[in-house]
């Protein structure tokens, strides 16, 4: 059995959240070390102050059918979905790319060029239930090509 255990070092917030995302209306991203003002409930202890750097772990089991793992900042994740992440490796996969550099590269052009404002940072994993297809397809450097292409296609439709 192969297990993962995920320890996530964002900061935990338990809180009201003011308008536009920020802790009491001042605070927008965290650190593990400062903010002393937020962290200073006699009564709580760290885990349950307005922000903590204390880590949420999970340990999920792994099935012999799971394809892929992705460990991405908000950036990634404000401009696609979970699932929408996981189709787009999967047409990756489909596309023959093996070298997981250029895996994690694609998803990160993809999220800019979606509009992605946020630091993008990711980490993607091949697991043992992957399916690749022939390199033949192209891989990461033949989806490029066909965004270059078709790129090109609107700006020559331009007036």
């Amino acid at each position: 059995m192969l297990v993962f255990s995920f320890l996530c070092l964002w900061y935990y917030v338990s809180c009201r959240v003011a308008s536009r995302k920020r802790i009491d209306g001042d605070l927008a991203v965290s650190r593990a070390f400062g903010d002393f003002e937020y962290k200073n409930r006699d009564d709580l202890e760290p885990q349950f102050q307005k922000v903590s750097c204390h880590p949420d772990i999970r340990v999920v089991e792994v099935s012999p059918e799971d394809d892929v793992l992705v460990l991405a900042c908000d950036g990634l994740w404000d401009v696609m979905t979970s699932a929408e992440v996981v189709e787009t490796v999967r047409e990756i996969y489909e596309a023959g790319e093996a070298d997981m550099k250029l895996v994690t590269e694609e998803l990160v052009d993809l999220s800019l060029n979606k509009g992605s404002r946020d630091n993008v940072s990711a980490i993607v994993l091949r697991l043992a239930g992957a399916k690749l297809g022939p390199k033949e397809n192209g891989g990461v450097s033949g989806r490029r090509k066909c965004r270059e292409k078709a790129n090109e296609d609107v700006v020559k439709d331009k007036p």
